[in-house]
């Protein structure tokens, strides 16, 4: 028998990540599964570029990354809070490979992500996260399609 005891949720806090939450949610209270909450910023420079530099970059990068996360805190207490058990990570890299490598290091057992996080430039690239982490990916991947869930057309 399949054994789910941890679920990757990678989310970019889009409007269409917020489709997919039913089902990591579904999926989590069925097998009485963890969920991990994880949010790939792909560049600390876009976030560090908007700021005085007063200070230095290591410590712009760490008020950002404590930020990233109080955002993470936020998203859990108005989308987790009743849900048993969850983790949060925020990871800076390349979302594709950052996803991959939590599935191996926190030994995940199934991914629910979306197709597309957002429309035009950004809708192809989040398209490609997704077409990576299924070919790369050690656990099973559900694709969800925001456009399509129940209701959407």
């Amino acid at each position: 028998m399949v054994e789910i005891n941890r679920i990757l949720y990678p989310s970019d806090f889009s409007g269409c990540s917020f489709q997919v939450l039913p089902y990591v949610r579904s999926v989590a209270a069925k097998y009485g599964a963890e969920i991990y909450l994880l949010y790939v910023a792909r560049n600390l420079h876009q976030y560090i570029s908007s700021r005085k530099q007063t200070t230095s970059s290591s410590t712009i990068m760490e008020k950002t990354l404590k930020e990233l996360e109080m955002m993470l805190d936020k998203f859990c207490d108005e989308h987790l809070l009743d849900c048993p058990s969850f983790r949060r990570i925020v990871a800076v890299g390349d979302p594709g490979e950052e996803i991959v490598k939590t599935v191996k290091n926190e030994n995940i057992d199934l991914v629910v992500m979306g197709t597309h996080g957002r429309r035009g430039l950004e809708h192809t690239l989040f398209g490609t996260v997704a077409k990576y982490v299924v070919m790369h990916s050690k656990a099973p991947v559900l694709i969800v399609n925001p456009y399509r869930v129940a209701g959407e057309e």
